[in-house]
C-alpha cells in the first residue's frame, strides 16, 4: 500500500514546497511537504498489525482527502461511498463489509452511536469523525493487492462494489497523465464529487503529475465556483454530460478565464453538437477538449478522443489508453457490424464484491472486461459507442434498442426510455403534446403502436454522477399516461 502512495506522490521530493491541495471551504493550502506531514500524523492512528478496511464517506474537503491518503499509508484498503449517504445506507454497508475503521461526517454520529459497533477516536480532524470497530470482524483476510472498493454506480443503495488493485489504479493514472499531458504546472478543481470514480481520478492524476487540486463542494452553477477558477488560476475542468449542459446554459464562452486550457468529458454520451460547441470554444482559446470513455470497472478510463481528432471523428470516444486495447465481440441479437465492446488492460478490476468475504479473492478478471456496451471500431481504430447490451428490449417478439428510441425522443426534449411490463415507456420533459411525441416515435421506430407509451414528467431522475437513474424509472406509473 505504501508503494501505491509513493507512486501517487512520486514528485513529492522535488515538489516539497509546491502547493498540492487548496481547501476553499476551510481556507487551507497544503504544500506537498505539509500534505506528507498530515498523512503521517493520521496514518499512525490507523496502523495495526494486519491489513484492514477503512470505509470513507468522502467529501470534497481537505480532511477527507488526508484521511483517504493516510488510510493507504497505514496499509489498508479503502471503501469509498457517497458523501451524501444516509445513516440507514451507511449502516447497511457497515453490516455487509465490516470495516475496521469508518470516517464520516458528524451528521452520521447518531446512527453510528446507536449501532454500538464502533467507538469514536479523538483526532485533529475537524471536518468529520473517525470511528474504530469495537470487535474484530469475522475471520476474513483482505487480499494483499486490494486497494479501493467502489460502488458500481452513483447510487449508494447498491451494495455491489468494484475491487481495484494498486496496479489497476496506478496504470490508469499514468495513462491519464500521459494522454492529457498533465504537468506540475496544472491545477484542477473538484467540479465532480471525489466519491465518483471520475472525480477521484482527477485527484489521482494531478497529484501523480506533481500538480495541484482546488477542493470545493460548490456546484458549477454557483458563480463563486467560477470565482475560484479565476482566483486560483485553474487550468483543468472535468465534467459529465449534465455538467456541459449547465455550462452551455450559463453561456460558458463568456467566462473570462484564459488559463482554463483543458476540458475533459466522460460519464456518459455527450451530444455531438455539444462536443463541437466546446471544441470550438477551446480551439479559439488555444486550449483542448477531450472526450473520454470508461467504467468504474476499468479504474476508470478506457479510451480518449483527443482534441485534434474531434472534427474528423464526430461521435467517437477515441482510441484506447496507452496500456489498453479494445475489441468487438459479435453479438447475435443486435444489428450486423455492432457488438459488445471488450477492453483489455492492466486497469481492469480484480472483480466484484457484495460482502466482506468477497474482499479475500484475488484477480478474477485477468485483465479482460466485457463492458456490456455496444459499439464498433472504424478502419482507423476509433471506437464508437452505440448503447448498452442490456438496453435491448424484447417486446412482442421484436428487439428494440432503447438507446435508439431515446435518441429520437431527444429531438423533442430530455428523454429516457425503459421497458416496463412488456411495453416501451418513454419519459419526456418536453412541453410538446405527448401524442405528438408518440406519433413521431412510431414513425421512426418499428413497433406496434399499443406497445409504446409516452409519459411527460417535469424532470428526469438523475444519479449523483449526472446519469439518468433508470432504476427509479423502471416500473414507475403516472396518471394520464398515453396508451
Amino acid at each position: 500500500m505504501q508503494r501505491f502512495l509513493e507512486c501517487l506522490l512520486r514528485n513529492q521530493a522535488e515538489r516539497r514546497a509546491a502547493v498540492a491541495l487548496i481547501d476553499e471551504n476551510a481556507g487551507i493550502h497544503y504544500t506537498y511537504e505539509q500534505l506528507a506531514d498530515a498523512i503521517d500524523g493520521l496514518s499512525g492512528l490507523l496502523r495495526r498489525s494486519d491489513k484492514g478496511l477503512v470505509l470513507l464517506v468522502l467529501r470534497n474537503a481537505m480532511d477527507y482527502v488526508c484521511v483517504y491518503l493516510a488510510s493507504i499509508a497505514a496499509g489498508h484498503a479503502v471503501m469509498i461511498v457517497d458523501g451524501a449517504i444516509s445513516g440507514v445506507q451507511l449502516l447497511d454497508f457497515l453490516k455487509k463489509y465490516e470495516p475496521e475503521w469508518c470516517f464520516a461526517s458528524h451528521e452520521t454520529n447518531a446512527e453510528l452511536n446507536s449501532a454500538g459497533l464502533y467507538e469514536a477516536v479523538t483526532t485533529s480532524v475537524r471536518q468529520g469523525c473517525l470511528w474504530r470497530r469495537r470487535a474484530n470482524p469475522a475471520e476474513t483476510a483482505i487480499h494483499r493487492d486490494l486497494q479501493l472498493v467502489l460502488p458500481t454506480s452513483g447510487s449508494t443503495g447498491n451494495p455491489k462494489t468494484v475491487k481495484l488493485s494498486v496496479l489497476n489504479i496506478m496504470s490508469n493514472t499514468a495513462d491519464i497523465v500521459t494522454t492529457l499531458s498533465i504537468t506540475e504546472h496544472d491545477r484542477a478543481i473538484t467540479s465532480l464529487p471525489l466519491y465518483y470514480v471520475y472525480g477521484l481520478s482527477v485527484l489521482h492524476s494531478h497529484l501523480h503529475a506533481g500538480a495541484s487540486v482546488v477542493l470545493t463542494p460548490r456546484p458549477i452553477a454557483d458563480p463563486n465556483f467560477w470565482r475560484l477558477v479565476r482566483e486560483f488560476r485553474c487550468t483543468s475542468f472535468s465534467g459529465v454530460p449534465l455538467s456541459y449542459k449547465i455550462l452551455r446554459q450559463l453561456q460558458f464562452w463568456k467566462v473570462d478565464e484564459s488559463r482554463l486550457t483543458r476540458m475533459t468529458q466522460a460519464g456518459g454520451k455527450l451530444d455531438p453538437a455539444e462536443i463541437e460547441y466546446f471544441h470550438e470554444i477551446m480551439q479559439a482559446r488555444g486550449g483542448r477538449f477531450f472526450v473520454m470513455y470508461g467504467q468504474t470497472e476499468a479504474a476508470p478510463r478506457m479510451t480518449t478522443l483527443a482534441h485534434h481528432d474531434i472534427p474528423a471523428k464526430r461521435g467517437s470516444v477515441g482510441k484506447p489508453m496507452p496500456s489498453g486495447r479494445v475489441s468487438i465481440r459479435p453479438t447475435p441479437q443486435v444489428a450486423e457490424g455492432l457488438g459488445e465492446i471488450c477492453y483489455a488492460g492492466p486497469n481492469v478490476m480484480m472483480g466484484y464484491a457484495e460482502h466482506r468475504q468477497d474482499l479475500a479473492a484475488g484477480d478474477e478478471m485477468q485483465g479482460v472486461l466485457a463492458t456490456g456496451d455496444l459499439g464498433y471500431l472504424d478502419d482507423d481504430g476509433f471506437l464508437y459507442v452505440c448503447g448498452r447490451l442490456k438496453r435491448i428490449a424484447k417486446v412482442a417478439g421484436t428487439r428494440v434498442n432503447l438507446d435508439d428510441v431515446e435518441r429520437v425522443a431527444r429531438s423533442y426534449g430530455q428523454s429516457a426510455a425503459v421497458e416496463d411490463a412488456g411495453k416501451i415507456v418513454v419519459y419526456s420533459t418536453s412541453s410538446e403534446p405527448a401524442e405528438r411525441i408518440r406519433t413521431g416515435l412510431l414513425e421512426a421506430i418499428r413497433i406496434y403502436p399499443n406497445l409504446l407509451r409516452v409519459v411527460q414528467v417535469p424532470e428526469l431522475p438523475l444519479l449523483s454522477s449526472g446519469k439518468i437513474d433508470y432504476q427509479k424509472l423502471a416500473g414507475r406509473t403516472q396518471p394520464g399516461d398515453q396508451p
